[in-house]
């Protein structure tokens, strides 16, 4: 027993005398240059703090101001900014947008709350310092009405924004300065937002490129519309644009008109990473019909897709399935309360217009005015060749019942105007057509066919007359427009003095009555050059 006390004694004095002995480490350290920040300014003066809004599409600027306790140069510092999405904190991918010093960056991410880290490392001691941002990047000024205007021949476009701000020369300046194209016919919101990569605005022009799909969120020209083609036209002459008016539907195609040939992208396929238009879609199979040519107006929602083909006077619908179309409506049926009502495979009518419309009185829900003349000799209806008429689908049930409508007869001088109108715009609250002719404004009452005059042009603007009209189109479900008074009451006019396409152009935000006739002007900007065509982001 006493030899293990000796022995626990032994240690314990070991372990204790260790203890006390002198440790003669080396106490001496040396100082490390540290990095103090001080702010981050923005290209206003202005310090950011620790959160900031970022405009999309903008460039966001951002100088630090720091000092350092030990260098005086930054000789021996490098730096980079790296961004991901706050709200994929675990599965972010992290993005380095800059290596410079100062930042200045394109924003080009959509709408969200995103973590901005700016990093100063010192490459003698790699010992780095870092601050952290949350960016909020915000699209208010991206959106607005974009126009697309004439400018002595050539595309010129301009946007609105919803605060009221005019930006001109959009694409130029996003584009080093490069036109988009000649002869411009028309801009459209082409984005797909189920998939991220399709997020453009195309600007369709009657050249050789056919104009350019641009990203709306940097303006900046992503492709020729000619190279969207997977086999381009001989003729590339992009008319118009559409696609579901309802932006949550899940949208499997979309569908441009081309020297009046129907052309359609299947939105579910993509070679190497882009979807593109194939070739003109087809006549249904055995067709009496060996060809034809569409309005470059068409029907288009969710769940109805009608265009109409003046070469044959008749309405087709697509069937999307097959990428066909077919003149197979269901369910014609007469209106209610008169006898005569037109085939759509066979109206025997020239078409100068077709839009959307709502029907309030009736209980319809979506309804297809196409407004036209006349160009049977002996034309089912009874009326004369020559007569100008309204044609109107009524849909029933969306997608699935049609009925047709019978043939409203318009008075001459109505049919006339309508004629020689260079734009047309449609309500989708009240039965209204507006239409355009030299520096007057005027409206067709969609029920009786009568028109009238609402606005003289030169009464606010000597001199000019009126190139484009313009209403929103909103749709509030799958199935129903909005129908609010801010939207359906609101028309917008470009204008450019008689003659020109100089920088004259101005576009006329105006307030109807629920009547159809001029109120007042709401709002009035110059936007260069003479308007044809505008769109709503």
């Amino acid at each position: 027993m006493k030899k293990i006390y000796l022995i626990l004694y032994s240690i314990l004095f070991i372990l204790t005398g260790c203890d006390m002995m002198e440790e003669k480490g080396n106490y001496d350290y040396n100082a490390i240059n540290e990095i103090v920040f001080e702010k981050f300014v923005n290209d206003e003066g202005v310090d950011v703090g620790d959160a900031f809004f970022a405009e999309i599409g903008e460039t966001l600027k951002l100088t630090p101001y720091f000092s350092q306790t030990i260098d005086k140069d930054e000789s021996d510092l490098v730096f980079y900014w790296t961004i991901w999405a706050q709200a994929q904190q675990s599965t972010a991918i992290i993005d380095t947008i800059s290596r410079d010093r100062n930042l200045a960056w394109n924003v080009n991410v959509p709408n969200g709350e995103y973590n901005l880290r700016f990093f100063a490392q010192n490459t003698k001691t790699n010992i780095y310092y870092r601050k952290n941002f949350k960016m909020t990047a915000i699209s208010d000024k991206s959106g607005g009405l974009y126009i697309l205007s004439d400018l002595d021949g050539v595309a010129n476009v301009s946007v609105i924004h919803k605060d009221g701000g005019v930006r001109q020369n959009v694409y130029q300046n996003a584009n080093e300065g490069k036109s988009v194209g000649r002869n411009p016919m028309c801009i459209a919101d082409a984005r797909v937002f189920q998939n991220p990569d399709l997020q453009n605005i195309l600007i369709l022009c009657g050249d050789e490129t056919g104009g350019a799909a641009v990203s709306s969120i940097t303006r900046v020209k992503e492709s020729n519309m000619r190279d969207m083609f997977m086999v381009p036209p001989v003729t590339i002459k992009p008319e118009a644009y559409y696609r579901s008016t309802f932006p949550s539907i899940y949208v499997y195609n979309d569908h441009l008109i081309n020297d009046g040939k129907l052309y359609c992208r299947d939105l579910q396929y993509q070679s190497q990473g882009k979807s593109y238009f194939g070739t003109s879609v087809r006549l249904p199979r055995f067709s009496e019909y060996s060809d034809y040519h569409l309005s470059k107006y068409a029907f288009v929602t969710g769940v109805a897709y009608i265009f109409y083909d003046n070469l044959n006077c008749r309405f087709w619908t697509l069937d999307v399935r097959d990428e066909t179309i077919t003149g197979y409506f269901k369910n014609i049926s007469q209106k209610r309360d008169d006898p005569k009502a037109f085939d759509p495979n066979d109206t025997g009518v020239y078409v100068y217009y077709m839009g959307k419309g709502n029907d309030a009185n009736n209980g319809a829900i979506l309804q297809a005015y196409a407004v036209g003349r006349i160009v049977e000799d002996e034309h089912p209806s009874g009326y004369s060749k020559g007569t100008g008429v309204i044609l109107c689908f009524d849909a029933v049930m969306p997608g699935d019942s049609w009925a047709s409508y019978s043939i409203t007869p318009m008075s001459e001088e109505a049919i006339n105007i309508v004629e020689q109108a260079k734009s047309f715009a449609m309500s989708k609250l009240y039965p209204h057509m507006f239409c355009a002719k030299d520096n007057k404004l005027y409206m067709v009452d969609l029920y009786t066919g009568d028109i009238r005059e609402i606005l003289d042009i030169h009464t606010l603007a000597p001199q000019h007359n009126i190139d484009h009209v313009y209403m929103r189109t909103v749709m509030a479900t799958y199935y129903k427009y909005d129908t609010s008074p801010e939207i359906n009451l609101v028309l917008y006019l470009g204008t450019s003095m008689s003659g020109g396409n100089s920088r004259d152009g101005s576009v006329f935000e105006i307030q109807l009555k629920t009547d159809g006739t001029f109120d007042k002007v709401k709002n009035v900007c110059n936007v260069n050059g003479r308007v044809v065509s505008m769109d709503y982001l």
